[in-house]
């Protein structure tokens, strides 16, 4: 079992989606009109990481988010996979 602690921003010039996995991996989605300002922001955040620009492909995303959060509050904060 693989958990990933995930947060949302959208800002009107930004939306991003991180999520953080056991091995503290990042995984960044996102839309910005500063792509630079994101990769920038992930490689000062101390993570390995991947960045996803959602304006070219969004596939790796909506297999993340086809894994529904249990609705009982057992992983409130996390996505099992």
């Amino acid at each position: 079992m693989v958990r990933r602690f995930w947060d949302i921003e959208s800002y009107y010039n930004l939306f991003c989606v991180g999520f953080i996995d056991d091995d503290n991996y990042l995984d960044m989605f996102y839309i910005s009109d500063q792509p630079e300002e994101v990769i920038r922001a992930c490689e000062d955040s101390g993570f390995e990481f991947t960045a996803y620009d959602l304006t070219k492909d969004a596939s790796k995303l909506v297999e993340y988010m086809e894994n529904p959060i249990p609705s009982d509050g057992s992983q409130r904060y996390y996505l099992t996979f």
